[in-house]
C-alpha cells in the first residue's frame, strides 16, 4: 500500500494546485492521499483543512485546483458550512486582541492553538537542549547486551512493542 499512497500523493498534489510541501500542506496532502487509497472512491472523503485550502483560507494555490476535484469539493454540504466561517482578522487586530507585548513565537501559538495548551507548554518550561543517548537507560541496556559474548539472542516483548537482538551464537566457555 505504501507505493500506492506515494503515487497518489503526487497525483493529489498536482490536482490541488501544487501546494508547497511543508506544514500544514504536507499533512493535508498525505491525509488526502491515504483517504483516496483506502476509501471507496477518490475524494470520497475530504478533510475540512483540504476544503479550507481549496476555499483559499491559506492563500491562493500556485495553479488552479483541477476542475473535477474543485467541483467535488464545491458539491459537499461541509463546504457550504465552511464558506460561512469568518476570515481571520487582520494581523494588527489579532495583535491587539491576543497581546501586543507577546513575542512573535507566543503570539503565533496563541493565535493558532487553544490557550490552555499554550499555558501548559509555558508552565512545563523549556525542553532539554541537549540529548545524550548515553544517558538513556534503554540505550545503555542495548549497549551492554551487544557487548556480551555469552548471549546469542534476546527478545523483549510487550503489547505493541517488540525488541529483538540476535548475534553470533554464544561461545562455550572452556
Amino acid at each position: 500500500m505504501e507505493g500506492a499512497v506515494t503515487e497518489e500523493l503526487d497525483r493529489v498534489r498536482q490536482e490541488l494546485g501544487w501546494p508547497i510541501v511543508m506544514t500544514p500542506f504536507s499533512q493535508m496532502l498525505l491525509t488526502q492521499a491515504v483517504m483516496n487509497v483506502t476509501g471507496k472512491e477518490r475524494y470520497g472523503v475530504i478533510p475540512d483543512e483540504v476544503i479550507r485550502y481549496a476555499l483559499g483560507r491559506f492563500g491562493r494555490p500556485n495553479v488552479p485546483i483541477a476542475p473535477g476535484v474543485m467541483d467535488r469539493i464545491d458539491a459537499l454540504p461541509r463546504t457550504r458550512e465552511l464558506r460561512q466561517e469568518s476570515d481571520m482578522p487582520p494581523l494588527t487586530e489579532l495583535r491587539k486582541r491576543i497581546g501586543p507585548e507577546l513575542s512573535d513565537e507566543e503570539f503565533l501559538l496563541r493565535a493558532t492553538m487553544p490557550a490552555g495548551q499554550v499555558d501548559a507548554m509555558k508552565s512545563a518550561g523549556s525542553a532539554a537542549q541537549i540529548y545524550d543517548p548515553a544517558r538513556t537507560p534503554v540505550m545503555n541496556l542495548i549497549r551492554q547486551l551487544i557487548a556480551r559474548r555469552d548471549i546469542a539472542h534476546v527478545c523483549v516483548e510487550k503489547s505493541g512493542f517488540r525488541l529483538e537482538l540476535s548475534g553470533p551464537t554464544a561461545k562455550a566457555e572452556a
